[in-house]
């Protein structure tokens, strides 16, 4: 995406992904979103996603465009929602990382940045970010219980660990243990990726000598 693309559809949008850390990757490497004070109809009105802070409050916070101040916050993984006045969504899912704001003239500009693939949802399809948003949700739900924590404390873990650490430790649970290819019970397009994301991460030398899964890597977070 050229600049000019890329500012037209930041102001015919109110929203534009980043780049995405490669070609292939399933994600983009962040996104940009202004929320103006008065909105048209079609342009974005909120945005609400979880932060964290280190005082045991993780607020699903919803954003508009009249903060006082600059705001500079690590977001928790989750879901990412973007609304109109209509009821236009938009949606996507972060493995974690950094919300920074400007506020100018009318209008408040956030920056969210990850070194983690951000997905973007697509309403009733099966894309492959779909499934691994739908994957990595399931995977948190079922190690919480393993883990005696709460969800408080699972997303205390995941923010200690990293938005690139916990994405690995998820598609190093949705591979198969000691195989070199992916699981098949997925259609073949999100088996491929999971075995094109890891081998993109293995030539630069960026994926554990001994990767945890996301169980284990909540584990040894919690053990630090």
């Amino acid at each position: 995406m050229n600049q000019q693309t890329f500012l037209q559809r930041l102001e015919s949008f109110g929203y534009t992904t980043l780049p995405r850390p490669h070609a292939e990757s399933p994600g983009y490497g962040g996104l940009l979103v202004v929320l103006r004070q008065e909105p048209t109809a079609h342009q974005p009105e909120t945005m609400q996603l979880r932060l964290h802070d280190w005082d045991g409050q993780m607020p699903m916070m919803k954003l508009h465009a009249d903060l006082n101040q600059p705001l500079s916050h690590v977001v928790c993984p989750g879901r990412i929602v973007i609304r109109s006045r209509q009821e236009r969504e938009v949606t996507f899912y972060t493995f974690g990382g950094s919300l920074e704001s400007e506020t100018l003239a009318g209008e408040t500009v956030f920056s969210l940045r990850s070194t983690a693939p951000v997905l973007e949802l697509l309403p009733d399809q099966e894309t492959v970010s779909d499934l691994l948003a739908a994957e990595t949700e399931d995977l948190l739900a079922r190690a919480e219980p393993q883990q005696q924590l709460s969800s408080r404390q699972m997303l205390d873990q995941l923010v200690k660990a990293g938005p690139e650490a916990v994405y690995l430790a998820v598609l190093q649970s949705l591979l198969p243990k000691g195989e070199g290819t992916a699981v098949t019970h997925h259609h073949p397009d999100f088996s491929n990726m999971l075995t094109r994301e890891r081998n993109w991460y293995q030539k630069r030398e960026r994926w554990p000598l001994i990767p945890h899964d996301l169980t284990a890597l909540v584990q040894a977070m919690s053990e630090k």
